[in-house]
């Protein structure tokens, strides 16, 4: 018959056994010592200097003095000494210090709770009371949901909010001193939306997302367009609009849902060179048809090309006596004006004022011949729409009318012959010598005037010696 109980190894009283409050008080000692136990402390490694009597602690790794070689167990200062009992598996243990209940699995203590799946618990709190309404509840300054490395899992996590019916709420609530400020979830449909508030009671909808399309309405619902504004102005520090090279990007502006006018970048090819990627203006009929491009600016030398009816608005730089209209490379095939070009004579815009010497207007006058001509490329003409780019089609059409003018060679020869350096001829690129070269028709008609006088005065003079 053994001597002692099978679990907490308690000793029997043996039949006519001599003293026996002496076995029973030590069985007496020992339910004090493992029932129910509570330990002060499970990091000492040597024994403290003055325990209080019944005073338990988990003797901790590499333990010295009195409590050499009793590592993992239970050490109670009984009677002025210390006792020491071997743990078994599934007692438990409360470690005061750490306010952390541990449980002895056979090996080693470790933490009793997340030892076995907690199932069907009808309310949890983490430094927290749960209540009916919120049957989890948890006070901390930060929740961490890791993937499962332990298992090991798939290297996901993923949070789940599930609802009964569509009519129905699932969502985050965000709220300062328990009174909402921000919510986010599937609230009332399925659309995924996001509101906000001031006050937890007037709720206004920032963002709108379709869950069946995909498309987005900020502070209106979404419609049958990928982005829909809602009442208000739109302002933006920065934005980017990134495209694949051979496909275009373009803003509607619509009336009912019918197009207007629209803008964006074409589709044409990037050539190097700066080429492709032109800017457009479209406009649209009241049936929302496409009617023409009246704005195209290529992207390649920033030249803006008109192709609409320009007679009814006026065309003015944003800055005086600042930019040219057109090149000596990109002309304009004729201009149509009611009383002429007017330009700015005033006297008191000009400085170092000399007079035009006769003689030499004279010589000028001798020295350039006037011509008869024919442009080599009279014009272009257009052909269509490039139905990719919406640019027009040109072709070159050579010169047909015969014209009356001067040659800018002759000119030049003349003018530096007599030293001159004025505006009325030039190049297109000063830099460049061999680039196209121009006259000023205006600055002419000086020169002209000057020798005329001299013509004038030397008629007077020989009609009256």
């Amino acid at each position: 018959m053994s001597t002692e109980t099978p679990n907490l190894a308690l000793p029997f009283l043996a039949a006519g056994q001599a003293q026996k409050h002496v076995t029973h008080n030590d069985a007496l000692r020992m339910l004090d010592a493992i029932v129910q136990i509570g330990v002060l402390d499970r990091d000492l490694s040597a024994p403290p200097s003055a325990p209080e009597d019944g005073a338990r602690y988990l003797v901790a790794a590499s333990p010295t003095g009195t409590w050499s070689g009793q590592e993992g167990r239970i050490a109670v200062w009984q009677d002025g000494g210390w006792e020491f009992y071997a743990p078994r598996a599934g007692w438990l243990a409360w470690i005061a210090d750490e306010q952390r209940l541990l449980v002895h699995d056979g090996t080693g203590w470790t933490g009793a709770l997340g030892q076995g799946p907690l199932q069907n618990l009808a309310l949890l709190g983490v430094n927290a009371t749960a209540d009916g309404g919120n049957r989890l509840a948890a006070k901390s300054d930060a929740v961490l949901f890791s993937h499962d490395d332990i298992t090991p899992g798939t290297g996901d996590v993923r949070l789940k909010l599930n609802k009964s019916a569509t009519a129905r709420t699932a969502s985050v609530l965000f709220q300062t001193a328990w009174s909402g400020r921000a919510e986010l979830g599937t609230t009332g449909d399925d659309r995924f939306t996001l509101k906000v508030s001031s006050n937890g009671t007037s709720w206004s909808e920032a963002l709108q997302i379709d869950n069946a399309t995909g498309n987005l309405g900020l502070g209106t619902a979404p419609t049958n367009v990928r982005l829909e504004l809602g009442t208000g102005s739109f302002r933006a520090a920065a934005g980017v609009f990134d495209r694949p090279a051979g496909l275009g990007s373009e803003f509607y502006y619509q009336r009912g849902g019918v197009s207007r006018w629209n803008f964006g970048m074409s589709n044409a090819a990037e050539s190097g060179a700066n080429a492709g990627s032109d800017f457009y203006v479209n406009r649209f009929a009241d049936n929302g048809t496409y009617l023409g491009t009246p704005i195209n600016i290529a992207r390649a030398t920033g030249a803006l090309n008109l192709f609409g009816d320009a007679r009814s608005f006026g065309i003015r730089p944003a800055t005086d006596n600042t930019y040219a209209l057109g090149t000596a490379a990109a002309r304009w095939s004729q201009i149509w004006a009611a009383n002429g070009v007017i330009q700015t004579s005033d006297a008191r815009d000009k400085t170092d004022i000399e007079p035009l010497s006769p003689e030499i207007a004279a010589r000028l006058v001798d020295a350039v011949d006037p011509v008869t001509f024919r442009w080599r490329e009279g014009g272009r003409r257009t052909s269509g729409l490039d139905p990719k780019t919406g640019e027009p089609l040109t072709t070159a059409q050579p010169g047909r009318r015969r014209h009356a003018g001067f040659l800018a060679q002759e000119l030049r020869t003349a003018i530096v012959k007599e030293g001159l350096d004025i505006a009325a001829w030039g190049l297109d690129d000063p830099a460049n010598p061999e680039s196209r070269q121009w006259l000023r028709p205006d600055q002419l008609v000086s020169i002209l005037w000057s020798a005329l006088r001299q013509t004038r005065l030397e008629l007077n003079e020989r009609s009256n010696p």
